[in-house]
């Protein structure tokens, strides 16, 4: 098979996940280089047939992109691959057969993914392997960084006994990989210090970067302060759990909707409920609004 041969395929791109390391901020709209981290990886797909982003949707205004999202939402990475394939369904160009068709798959966290690709395609994809996957600079292979055979994937999920909760071992533990050294174009921020790193490393561009919140630090030292101020035991705020349901909240519903139905809960237990019961009425309305999960 020619390196050439993955550049037609489509394209998955992971870009769900709660985000906890990063305080539960949107990680895919965290600005890097000048632009929200999950451009960089619609980029590198751009020569792909599809592209799916698993998670969202995003204030991204991009006709190749198409939206899926796992089932139960946060259910995991292996979860995310498997609703990315099923909003695939079948291969429909005319050169190419499911047997032998490709698809990229690539985490959203990935800022140096267009040399990424770039290096992945430009790597022999053996007949007798099931994918091609990036080593990084310490040797580990990135599987969310990959070329996969689709029909490969498809089997690795039927296999799966439960999808949800599943991690990339546990789906790719029966296939075939050849891991090509990318070095640190593998590079991903999953964490505040690490794209802090990068912004320091990458300083041209740095002055975009601040849009949001820089760090976890920042929060907690503005939660602590303002509880303070209000009265409030700082160490009774269940910041991580506040920013889950905000998220969860404008993602199925309406972005505006987050905060505001953060404020409904303060309300709620204000007049006595607990704060896990006011959550959890608030999951089960987003999980019957239309268009939930």
């Amino acid at each position: 098979m020619t390196a050439d041969h993955g550049i037609a395929g489509p394209a998955i791109v992971l870009a769900g996940g709660r985000a906890r390391r990063l305080g539960g901020a949107d990680k895919p709209m965290v600005p890097v280089a000048g632009r929200p981290l999950i451009e960089h990886a619609i980029e590198a797909a751009a020569t792909r047939q599809r592209i799916v982003v698993v998670g969202g949707p995003f204030e991204i205004d991009d006709d190749r992109v198409v939206w899926a999202r796992e089932e139960p939402r946060f259910g995991g990475p292996a979860a995310a691959l498997a609703a990315g394939l099923d909003a695939l369904g079948h291969v429909d160009t005319v050169d190419s057969h499911e047997s032998d068709a490709e698809v990229l798959v690539l985490a959203a966290d990935l800022p140096e993914a267009v040399r990424l690709v770039q290096l992945l395609d430009a790597a022999a994809f053996p007949a007798d392997v099931d994918g091609v996957v990036g080593s990084d600079a310490a040797g580990r292979e990135q599987w969310l960084a990959g070329r996969y055979h689709l029909a490969s994937l498809r089997r690795a999920v039927h296999a799966l006994a439960e999808a949800d909760g599943a991690s990339m071992r546990d789906l790719l533990s029966g296939l075939v990989l050849r891991a090509v050294p990318v070095g640190g174009a593998a590079t991903d921020l999953d964490t505040w210090e690490a794209i802090d790193e990068y912004r320091r490393a990458h300083p041209a561009n740095s002055g975009k970067d601040h849009i949001m919140t820089d760090s976890p630090s920042d929060l907690e030292t503005w939660v602590r302060a303002t509880a303070t101020d209000l009265g409030l035991d700082p160490d009774q705020v269940p910041t991580g759990l506040l920013l889950d349901v905000t998220r969860e909240t404008a993602h199925e519903v309406v972005r505006p909707a987050g905060p505001v139905t953060t404020f409904l809960i303060g309300l709620a237990v204000g007049r006595g409920s607990t704060i896990d019961d006011a959550v959890a009425t608030v999951r089960a309305r987003i999980a019957e609004w239309p268009g939930g999960s």
